[in-house]
């Protein structure tokens, strides 16, 4: 039996979240490529409240080997898991939900924006940087990052 990445991708992901969430973690991202022996699954992750630890990488790659057999899912991929790094690009709703009240870094067609992410809604992104607030159209960003910023 072949299975396709995305199935993987499909299969797991709704497992992985609800688990990682009882335990205080968050599923940020879950990328699997590949075929056969050659497969990778790659899974990042963030602890609520705190840094994901080496051990905490480890446990969760073996949690991820014992959810597949537990699926019924034959294959023994490459696995890595990993937190979010610092100037991570976010890409999707779900990550820019995550990010909210994080320090990022907006790149529009204009200018470079940095502030805390207040929210993300209507396609919008509100960022505040000491007073001020601003509004940014997700239509005129080209990128999104994670940052440090200088107080």
């Amino acid at each position: 039996m072949i299975f396709e990445p995305e199935e993987i991708k499909d299969a797991l992901f709704k497992i992985l979240e609800e688990e990682l969430k009882d335990e205080n973690f968050y599923l940020l991202d879950l990328d699997v490529k590949g075929y056969g022996r050659k497969l990778k699954i790659t899974l990042t992750i963030d602890k609520k409240g705190g840094r994901v630890s080496a051990n905490d990488t480890k446990r969760w790659a073996e949690r991820l080997l014992a959810i597949l057999k537990v699926e019924g899912i034959p294959i023994e991929p490459q696995i890595e898991v990993s937190s979010p790094g610092l100037d991570r690009e976010l890409k999707t709703e779900r990550e820019f939900n995550w990010a909210k009240g994080k320090k990022v870094k907006i790149i529009t067609h204009k200018d470079e924006i940095k502030g805390n992410l207040l929210d993300f809604k209507e396609n919008l992104f509100y960022i505040v940087n000491g007073e001020n607030i601003k509004k940014i159209p997700l239509k005129e960003v080209k990128k999104i990052k994670l940052t440090e910023m200088e107080d």
